[in-house]
């Protein structure tokens, strides 16, 4: 037995952790106590990441689709085949006929991205989607369009925090992090409110975070941005604001004027928050001696999301919160790959024509664009480690759109919903069987701090890395990736054939590539890197104000970005959705012990499942005859699911409560074992034209929908 200290690469909290291993099987998974960034967020994911590897529906082999069933074959033989066929395809319909789908798992990692968008450059496709159009999008264009960085994260400081904000977010389940993680924040923050600070949530459930801070505001889902709006006319209104701060940045006097056109009143109506709260709780964050607030995934999902992200970083920027003790910072990150990583592709979409969002299309245009005839119809599609069925909305589309492809190629553990239709599985390495430098990670800490991943266990025999795959199919088909060109097919296969043998080493590694782009910036040291066991802080933790990572082309931060200011106007000009045929609006929400869509495999999670709930207000229930217990049917005008009712006075009236995340099935593509259901996947339920109007996600928080008793007329 030995003991191996890692970190969990499943989401931003990355906690350390001891890892039992006897002869090569991962025994046990516990909280590395010793860490020195973080343990203290450890979860039912990290504890049960073991049983995904050793689960028996596992993908060990390439396997080639051959009728209804798939076959065994050699990674040579699914290398050339892929090749051939995605050249053939190129040659004729040219690149973007080629698509390529990242999904969240491989994200938190280092090759298998890094070599999987190499892939997509060696093509020359600007076919590309990922997980982001569901979750991040608003994130990034809020980023980009203020500061003029998609990835800078924001923090507060909570140790010092006087009154803090946290709007759409749930840390009491999810932890403190998204697109940038406080560790045991939770804990932090209530230690700062029982010495007397103030934590006010943002939502319309009253959550568990909700139950434990000094206020709950409970606003229409997606109206968000007319409670921000009200607060920072409430605060511009009696003067509130730190000149210096608003002098610097640029537009801040043009909001100012937008904000005066709109009445109070107006965007109390519209947000559902009474007045005297909304400028309660303005004063209380104005007049705090030191505040912060933040916007989560629950703002991101909604149909405004960019306007209540935006307005959230504009609260903090007028009142003089960047950059202090108790306030937001930002931190210094230790590399600059995360620029230009995903793209810059800027061409509208064929079908649709939007705009992408770093280089990617959003996820619900995929269907269209697989089923459109006309030049640049998508025919390929690779995905990396993606549920999109799943994951995306209205999947039922998605999964028609996928049977129609001519070559569908999915490199993951398990051969998933999303799947079902692929010509090839390739299996994928388990992050306990990697060891890598988690880019993103390193750039989204809250603290100067870097760690290497250790390997705990070697992958089944024959399980190659990602990165291999992906660089191989590249040189197959002649095409040049970070400058390594195999050429012609006949020398290529022989070359590919030796390195798959282990008698040449492939051409390019990715600690090469890493090491070097690393040394560019020179901020780390690789070989302390290597060394460290547990990481290191590779600077003095300091509060950075974002001006220190401002890439605007006048140095300086826009408060006003025009098209945010368009569409704000546009918004309050234009009346709350009447109620309709669908008079409620569904929201989603996630548990403790539930997994994502592409973690639902863990069978310890599999048994917690308590099936589908949909929760709705008492009053709500009352009117419609309906009682905790009963089967229920939720609809919206694409789809109906149905699910058990939970009557609570949690709930903000009008609105529904489902689980996210669940509904998708695990195959065997071996044959041995039935595919597993979790549960229904509510997400059906959302429009794939129902789409924010700058950040293309579609309304994961806000769908309309109904709610009776099967049967019912």
């Amino acid at each position: 037995m030995t003991t191996v200290q890692t970190m969990c690469r499943i989401c931003e909290c990355a906690c350390g952790l001891e890892v039992a291993v006897a002869d090569n099987r991962v025994t046990r998974i516990r909280p590395d106590q010793q860490h020195p960034y973080n343990w203290r967020d450890f979860c039912v994911k990290g504890a049960s990441a073991h049983k995904l590897v050793a689960d028996p529906r596992r993908i060990r082999v390439p396997m080639r689709r051959d009728g209804t069933r798939y076959v065994a074959a050699s990674y040579a033989e699914a290398i050339e085949d892929i090749a051939v066929r995605l050249r053939r395809i190129v040659d004729e319909h040219g690149a973007d006929a080629v698509a390529g789908y990242l999904g969240n798992p491989p994200a938190f990692g280092f090759p298998a991205p890094v070599f999987f968008y190499g892939l997509l450059d060696a093509i020359g496709t600007r076919s590309r989607y990922s997980a982001a159009s569901v979750d991040t999008n608003a994130w990034h264009l809020v980023n980009d369009a203020m500061f003029g960085d998609a990835w800078l994260p924001v923090f507060v400081d909570l140790d010092a925090c006087d009154c803090l904000l946290l709007i759409g977010s749930n840390p009491a389940v999810s932890g403190m992090m998204w697109m940038g993680d406080m560790p045991d924040g939770w804990r932090r923050a209530l230690a700062a409110q029982a010495a007397g600070a103030e934590i006010v949530i943002v939502d319309p459930r009253r959550t568990e975070s909700a139950r434990r801070a000094a206020q709950h505001l409970a606003p229409v889902p997606g109206e968000d941005w007319a409670l921000l709006a009200g607060m920072l006319k409430v605060i511009f209104d009696h003067g509130w604001v730190d000149s210096a701060e608003c002098d610097a940045a640029r537009g801040v006097g043009d909001l100012r004027a937008l904000l005066g056109e709109m009445s109070l009143d107006d965007l109390a109506g519209r947000c559902g928050v009474p007045v005297g709260r909304i400028a309660d709780v303005a004063r209380r964050f104005a007049r705090a001696p030191a505040a912060g607030a933040i916007a989560r995934t629950g703002v991101a999902q909604a149909q405004d999301g960019v306007l209540a992200m935006w307005l959230t970083q504009v609260l903090n920027l007028v009142t003089g919160r960047y950059g202090r003790p108790g306030g937001a910072y930002t931190n210094l990150p230790p590399h600059d790959l995360l620029q230009g990583m995903l793209g810059s592709n800027t061409r509208a979409s064929r079908v649709r024509g939007l705009d992408p969002v770093l280089g990617h299309y959003s996820l619900a245009e995929l269907p269209g664009e697989i089923t459109t005839p006309g030049a640049g119809q998508v025919r390929a599609l690779l995905l990396l480690g993606g549920n999109p069925v799943v994951t995306g909305p209205q999947g039922a589309s998605l999964d028609a759109a996928l049977a129609q492809l001519d070559l569908c190629v999915s490199v993951d553990l398990f051969q998933r919903e999303s799947h079902r239709h692929a010509h090839w599985l390739i299996p994928a390495m388990h992050w306990l069987e990697r060891e890598e430098f988690p880019v993103i990670g390193a750039a989204l800490r809250s603290r100067p701090f870097v760690q290497y991943a250790r390997r705990a266990v070697q992958a089944p025999p024959g399980v190659r890395d990602e990165w291999e795959f992906f660089f191989a199919v590249a040189m197959l088909m002649d095409r040049t990736m970070y400058g390594v060109r195999w050429g012609e097919l006949a020398a290529a296969r022989e070359t590919l054939r030796a390195c798959l043998d282990g008698t040449r080493a492939f051409d390019l590694l990715p600690e090469d590539l890493l090491r070097g782009a690393l040394a560019q910036k020179g901020v780390l040291d690789w070989e302390r890197l290597r060394s460290s066991v547990r990481g290191y802080d590779y600077a003095e933790q300091a509060l950075h104000h974002p001006r220190a990572r401002v890439r605007t082309a006048d140095g300086r931060i826009d408060a006003c970005p025009p098209r945010f200011a368009a569409l704000l106007r546009e918004r309050v000009g234009v009346p709350s959705a009447t109620v309709g045929r669908y008079p409620l609006q569904l929201i989603s929400r996630r548990r403790t012990d539930m997994m994502n869509s592409h973690l639902s495999e863990y069978a310890d999670t599999r048994a917690r499942n308590r099936g589908a709930i949909a929760e709705i207000n008492d009053h709500d229930a009352g009117s419609l005859g309906i009682v905790s217990g009963d089967r229920v049917r939720v609809e919206s005008r694409v789809a109906a699911v149905e699910a058990e009712a939970k009557v609570s006075a949690d709930v903000r009236p009008g609105v529904v409560v489902m689980e996210q995340g669940w509904g998708g099935r695990t195959f065997d593509p071996h044959g041995r074992i039935e595919p597993s259901a979790h549960g229904i996947n509510c997400n059906e339920l959302v429009a794939n034209d129902d789409l924010s109007p700058l950040a293309a996600v579609p309304r994961l928080n806000g769908t309309p929908v109904r709610i009776e008793k099967p049967g019912r007329a």
